[in-house]
């Protein structure tokens, strides 16, 4: 309504109305979350409000403001600015500059209407001053000499907020400085407690500002000690102290108390660090270790560890700059190898607490310690601690939000391992996509961020295509991309290496789409409407038109692909090139690879986990990273639990997602781990859903024969019997079947054997080559199992299907696989005890040794009843099996047995 009235110049009737507006702006939902955007636009619209009430002033008296108006914009300055910069506390450093000058325009607005308006009796400044004490604290530049003497009336007076005191308190530095009050030691300490006073003056009144008395306790010392009253800090300090220790019996208390404590002692030592003194830095460090040796202590914040580390690194930053002769040289050397203990003493042992998250330092207001170590051992060249800070940077997820040190960081793993370790690639575009994945939701800075890593996603490596074509963050990238606000450099630097590699190397059908896929979704950023009246830089202009060649190149050669996604057609639309009246198929998230392996190098658990993680969002994995994740662990407490993973998931996800060779060498190789369920699960599947082009592979049936002379699980052993018909239909060789049937033999599970031959006779005896080893091996368990079962009949005809011919008993005779299985036969058939035993021995040995030959040749007499004869049921038989051997001794020469068998032969005419 008042946007109306006023783009037809209409005033509003007075100052109240204009008030509504004022009050409608600040307590609206629009503009009312808690983010940078919205809270900039909010106080950007009360301040336009404001100057139309002082321009319709001019025109009209009772449009003049009131005390009501300056409270609102007053308030909602001071409210907005500190909730802006609270958010700020935890955004980047490299984002900090821009939003906090806004924010200090802002206040400084604010504050000039205050001070404006502070001999004002009118104004009832009550709410306002806790938000501008935290501004001014901020900002203290800010702080005039008349404003300060303002302030100052204020150290009497009465406010039942806790944060009025802590803020006022705070600002004692700040009213001291010679620019302000001009405060010595002494008037510092006067005014420090007498808001003190004040302060628990109040608390009788109020008593929920006792609940704060720690918060106070710690502005107090900071005040205390940014003014050079360091006794009396430390004294009120041990005060505290002593309370504590002598209340320590009270459970209660004492765990309350803790942080409260904790709080106090990292409150006074970052004070004390602040003072900015080398001196005071060493005191610090002292004292730190004092306390922590005091057992009823607790220890003290993270952020306490985390200052003094990058006190300490600027410390050996500043020395190394005093180096000027080798005198002085030796001496700064000695210097910095002492800081550098502590430096390392320090991160040692806050690194390892719970607690310690570098995220929270790596802000405006505080750096972060790991990414200044991490720049100081790169600039050392210390290897073993970069490598160390690199791991805990990936197993923490740790943000690096000082761009400097991560471009640092990127180049030393591209240049300086160029050559020796091609793993470092890996590692840095590990890094790079990790750093990308807190800009996610924000492509302006995502954009910014690529720009300025992109030269790294283009260091000269074999793998540099493939990675960039799965990386995640150039998706994120594309699809958010808005070029009225986004760094177009990284995208364009991207393109034109993507485009290039097209043209010059041959691309799958999922790599050509992404490539085409990419160009049309940045053709129809340049295509919007929203865009058509933009006025681009030579730069962007010259993107654009590289794009618009390269996708109608694409086009024109890939519009019959299996991919050809929405971003395509709208982009070949717009290009005005043939429409396809084809099914539109999207690059899903299962095409893009995640490669983890240099988090599974620096730790397996936190592989697994960000596996898991991937793996639900749809990704699928490099060939690295299948085979790092295929560990008997993982199969043992993910897949077998199946709470997380199902293996039916896993095993489809691993199957679609690499190349048939690949997938087999997988399987084999997570088969080869022995786990009865997952195998059980593995094998269900390859046989039920059609995967039978991997199942009847060798590497695959192999594998699980293996896995079944292994296992002890009875169901497994069954499910392969009842399918053994179907492969061997898949895959004919005899190999795996006879492994399997000698497993079944051992597990007295022979019936099965007999049972499948059975049905299927004519398939499993034709076309089987006896003088084959690997057919022997078959026909040899066939036989065990039809000896075991009983069924001498059906042994009888698989011997006279393949040895009826003179030449197949010849092969017979030759094959102790074959002959061990006669015993067994002729058992069946109620030989006696001693023959068998003979000709066991026999089969047992080789048939060239004389020891062995007699023995055998004892089996082969002549009875009356020829149906319970070894070996032979006619005299011509044994003449037959006789001639046989002769004829191979005589050709050997073996003249020992060849006298056997003509002794043998003379006794039985």
């Amino acid at each position: 309504m008042y946007q109306s009235l006023k783009r037809n110049d209409i005033l509003l009737p007075s100052i109240e109305e204009y008030n509504m507006v004022l009050k409608s702006i600040a307590m609206r939902s629009l503009d009312g979350e808690t983010t940078l955007t919205a809270m900039e636009s909010k106080l950007t619209c009360l301040l336009t409000i404001y100057q139309d009430i002082l321009s319709a002033a001019l025109i009209h008296a009772h449009c003049r403001p009131n005390a009501e108006t300056f409270l609102i914009v007053l308030g909602s300055l001071f409210k907005g600015s500190k909730d802006v910069l609270s958010i700020l506390e935890q955004m980047p450093s490299h984002a900090h500059h821009y939003r906090s000058i806004k924010v200090l325009e802002f206040c400084q607005v604010g504050v000039r209407l205050y001070t404006s308006l502070q001999d004002d009796a009118r104004i009832e400044v009550d709410h306002v001053l806790p938000n501008m004490f935290y501004c001014l604290n901020v900002f203290p530049s800010l702080l005039s000499k008349d404003l300060a003497h303002s302030l100052y009336n204020f150290k009497e007076h009465k406010l039942n907020r806790a944060e009025f005191y802590t803020g006022f308190l705070t600002l004692t530095k700040a009213l001291g400085e010679p620019l302000a009050m001009g405060f010595d030691k002494r008037q510092s300490y006067d005014f420090i407690s007498g808001v003190f006073e004040t302060y628990k003056l109040q608390c009788e009144r109020h008593q929920h500002l006792a609940s704060a008395e720690y918060n106070v306790y710690s502005a107090m010392l900071q005040a205390l000690i940014a003014t050079n009253n360091f006794p009396v800090a430390t004294k009120f300090l041990d005060d505290v102290i002593l309370t504590y220790k002598n209340s320590i019996h009270t459970m209660k208390l004492a765990v309350t108390g803790a942080a409260d404590i904790s709080n106090l002692l990292s409150d006074y030592l970052l004070a004390f660090m602040d003072v900015g003194s080398v001196t005071h830095l060493d005191k610090s460090y002292d004292l730190l270790s004092t306390i922590k040796q005091v057992p009823y202590l607790p220890d003290v914040n993270v952020s306490v560890y985390n200052d003094m580390i990058c006190r300490f690194i600027n410390e050996y930053v500043k020395q190394e700059q005093v180096k000027t002769s080798l005198g002085k040289m030796n001496v700064v050397n000695r210097a910095q190898e002492r800081i550098h203990n502590k430096i390392w003493n320090l991160y040692n042992y806050v690194s390892i607490r719970k607690d310690f998250n570098p995220l929270k330092f790596s802000n405006s207001m505080q750096a972060s310690s790991l990414e200044l170590l991490l720049s100081l051992s790169i600039d050392l060249g210390d290897l073993p601690n970069v490598s160390r800070l690199v791991k805990e940077i990936l197993l923490r997820n740790t943000f690096i939000t000082d761009w400097s040190v991560s471009r640092k960081l990127c180049n030393f793993l591209c240049n300086f391992f160029a050559g020796e370790q091609s793993n470092y690639f890996e590692v840095m575009w590990s890094i790079v996509e990790q750093q990308a994945e807190q800009y996610k939701g924000d492509p302006v800075q995502l954009n910014d961020f690529l720009s300025e890593h992109v030269s790294f996603l283009l260091a000269n490596s074999p793998k540099s295509l493939s990675f960039i074509l799965n990386l995640s963050m150039v998706v994120e990238a594309l699809e958010t991309c808005n070029i009225q606000t986004c760094n177009l450099h990284g995208l364009r630097s991207l393109m034109s290496f993507l485009q290039e590699e097209a043209k010059h190397n041959t691309l799958t059908n999922i790599d050509k789409a992404k490539v085409m896929n990419y160009q049309a979704r940045m053709i129809n950023e340049f295509e919007d409407t929203e865009n058509h009246y933009l006025d681009l830089h030579s730069d962007a202009l010259d993107f654009k038109r590289s794009l618009h060649a390269a996708f109608i190149e694409s086009y024109s050669t890939n519009h019959r692909g299996p991919f050809l996604t929405a971003q395509v057609l709208r982009a070949a639309e717009s290009l005005n090139l043939p429409a396809r009246s084809v099914e539109v198929k999207e690059v899903g998230t299962v095409h893009y690879r995640k490669d983890l392996t240099s988090l599974f190098n620096a730790n397996y658990d936190a592989g697994v986990e960000r596996f898991l993680q991937n793996f639900k969002e749809g990704y699928s994995f490099t060939e690295e990273t299948w085979r790092a994740i295929l560990k008997r662990n993982f199969l043992t407490d993910v897949l077998e639990s199946g709470k997380v993973l199902a293996i039916p998931q896993f095993l489809k996800r691993l199957i679609c997602s690499s190349e048939k060779n690949l997938c087999i060498e997988l399987l084999a190789s997570m088969i080869k781990l022995n786990n009865d369920k997952v195998n059980i699960e593995t094998f269900k599947i390859l046989a039920d859903h059609g995967y039978d082009d991997i199942l009847k592979t060798n590497t695959i049936l192999n594998s699980f024969v293996k896995f079944a002379n292994k296992t002890k699980n009875h169901y497994f052993l069954m499910l392969v019997s009842k399918n053994v018909a179907k492969l061997a239909s898949l895959n004919e060789s005899k190999s795996w079947i006879a492994g399997f049937f000698e497993r079944l033999n051992e597990a007295g599970m022979s019936a099965e054997i007999v049972s499948v031959v059975s049905r299927n006779f004519e398939f499993f005896n034709e076309g089987l080559e006896v003088g084959l080893p690997r057919d022997r091996a078959f026909l040899r368990e066939v036989l065990i199992a039809y000896s075991k079962n009983g069924s001498e009949k059906d042994m009888s005809q698989i011997f006279e299907y393949h040895f009826s011919k003179p030449e197949k008993k010849e092969i017979l005779l030759s094959s102790a696989d074959l002959l061990s299985c006669l015993p067994k036969y002729y058992t069946a058939l109620g030989c006696d005890d001693k023959s068998t035993k003979n000709l066991q021995e026999f089969a047992d040995r080789s048939m060239g040794e004389a020891t062995d030959l007699p023995t055998f040749l004892s089996t082969l007499r002549i009875t009356r009843d020829f149906s319970k004869q070894v070996h032979v049921r006619t005299k011509g038989e044994l003449m037959e099996i006789l001639g046989m051997f002769e004829a191979g001794f005589r050709q050997n020469g073996d003249l020992i047995n060849l006298k056997l068998v003509e002794e043998f032969r003379n006794v039985n005419e």
